[in-house]
């Protein structure tokens, strides 16, 4: 019997000029070693109407093949917005089954989030094609058991970007500091540049900062009245330019979740600024430990942790539990490309969380 070859339909939030989405999309497409150009919109007026063209091609193009749609990760499941994104993307494309590796929870604590992105589990619940490999950290796993079933956690995705993508960072001694969450920061602006300040000039480092996305130029504009001028670098689409940015720095300060990310994947030391519990659930992952910086904290206590995440024993804790992650997405991107060449075993059949198997 003839195996029909097999697609995947990428559904995520690349396109928006966000670099911790292109990241992890610029990651699948790496690991996966195919273009993933096959992108399903958000929203039914999308296709109806500005991308309908490519909608009508995309689709002639999996013509007499199997489809799947992946979801590239970031904090997606559990959302209301997103399984109704995730419901549309497998009606349009004619998709059962959906893969998701890696992606996060918000805890249902978390108000700061919840009260822009409600969640609906029902309609999660509901959807039988749901094949979830892997979760990003330890509260993501806790809620998705609570309301589904188990799923080993297996770290972020862009953790594994240097695996599948080869940097060539230009070290210097400097520390980057990426502040800001769609326009503001849950943080004082000036208490963290204090910190930083105080940090660079101990160490005799110079500062860069980072903005990840255009949303948090106002916040970079607040710093430089406090910094003075230092230099700043922009995302501007290419990610492996940033990443190498990134990775150059002797030690790297963020607000922004997939900057902390893309420092720890780099081996850079990294000092997180937790504003939503997915950077709690993040850093419990890699760091066994919450971060310790709140948005109250003072900028001698800021200060002190970006000089403690340059200690050795935190350095090689959180590189052993970043490589055990690695692994982890080694083996999920080859079960996926086994499965795409038309192999019979479902991606993370032996672990993934499946509609029924509820603790």
């Amino acid at each position: 019997m003839s195996i029909r070859s097999r697609e995947l339909v990428y559904l995520g939030w690349q396109g928006e000029g966000n670099f911790g989405d292109e990241l992890i999309y610029d990651y699948w497409r790496a690991a996966l070693g195919r273009k993933l150009d096959v992108k399903a919109p958000l929203i039914l007026r999308k296709y109806l109407m500005r991308r309908a063209p490519r909608f009508l091609a995309d689709r002639a193009k999996l013509l007499g093949r199997d489809r799947a749609i992946l979801l590239g990760g970031g904090t997606t499941i559990g959302f209301a917005a997103w399984a109704n994104h995730t419901r549309l993307a497998q009606r349009m494309f004619g998709a059962h089954h959906v893969f998701s590796a890696g992606a996060g929870i918000a805890a249902a604590d978390d108000s700061f989030t919840l009260r822009t992105q409600p969640q609906d589990w029902n309609a999660w619940r509901a959807n039988s094609g749901l094949r979830t490999l892997g979760i990003r950290g330890p509260l993501s796993q806790r809620e998705f058991a609570r309301e589904i079933g188990w799923a080993p956690v297996v770290g972020d995705p862009a953790l594994a970007y240097p695996d599948v993508v080869r940097l060539s960072p230009i070290t210097r001694p400097v520390i980057g500091l990426s502040l800001g969450s769609e326009g503001s920061s849950r943080f004082s602006v000036a208490a963290v540049a204090a910190a930083v300040r105080s940090a660079a000039d101990i160490l005799g480092y110079g500062i860069v900062l980072f903005q990840m996305t255009d949303a948090d130029a106002p916040v970079n504009a607040e710093l430089a009245v406090h910094l003075g001028p230092v230099e700043v670098v922009e995302f501007d689409g290419d990610v492996v330019q940033m990443m190498n940015r990134i990775a150059g720095c002797a030690a790297f300060v963020s607000e922004r979740l997939h900057g902390t990310i893309a420092a720890v994947a780099a081996g850079v030391p990294a000092t997180p600024l937790p504003y939503a519990s997915k950077c709690d659930d993040f850093w419990l992952s890699v760091a066994d430990e919450r971060p310790r910086l709140t948005a109250t904290s003072s900028s001698e206590e800021m200060t002190a942790e970006i000089l403690r995440s340059m200690e050795p024993a935190v350095r090689s804790g959180i590189a052993a539990r970043t490589a055990a992650y690695r692994a982890a997405h080694a083996t999920l991107a080859q079960e996926l490309r086994e499965w795409l060449a038309g192999g019979t075993s479902e991606p993370g059949a032996s672990s993934a969380a499946t509609q029924g198997e509820r603790e």
